[in-house]
């Protein structure tokens, strides 16, 4: 972003040198009009490489959004499956009160809500880790190995996702 700044305050002040000479100002005897070409070549440059600049922040910007519009469309079903797994646990922790026979078939249910915890931490890190990025290339690793830890907690909340 400084880059960006740098790049467009440098094609300002060149801009507005051409115009003020383009104007008819006097030109100091110290700036030849080699040296206004080479600066206003440097301007030109400068501004291309803002520009270009500019178009990739948009281009990587378009691209998180769509990443997250679509990990956010996948990940919607899991959170409420996820929040069913959880209510049937406290349903079956209830109606088994003391029974260690019945305490002891939660238990496998408990082992798959705390996977999908753990599945679901993972998940919230690399969300969180893409506003990170820098390219596009980074960004759609990104998202495919976000998009498989997703596909991995569809695989543990199987039973429990609404068809």
């Amino acid at each position: 972003m400084r880059k960006l700044r740098m790049a467009a305050m440098a094609a300002a002040a060149v801009g507005m040198g051409l115009f003020t000479i383009g104007c008819g100002a006097s030109v100091p005897s110290s700036l030849n009009t080699s040296k206004a070409k080479d600066l206003a070549d440097k301007g030109k440059e400068a501004v291309t490489q803002a520009s270009n600049k500019a178009a990739e922040v948009g281009e990587i910007g378009k691209k998180l959004a769509d990443a997250t519009t679509e990990v956010n469309k996948e990940l919607d079903p899991l959170k409420a499956a996820f929040e069913k797994l959880k209510a049937k646990i406290t349903t079956d922790e209830k109606a088994a009160g003391a029974d260690a026979g019945k305490m002891a078939s939660l238990q496998g249910l408990k082992e798959v809500k705390d996977k999908a915890e753990k599945l679901m931490g993972e998940v919230t890190e690399k969300i969180k880790g893409l506003t990170n990025l820098k390219d596009i290339t980074s960004l759609d690793g990104a998202k495919k190995a976000i998009l498989e830890i997703v596909a991995k907690l569809k695989d543990v909340l199987k039973d429990y996702l609404t068809k």
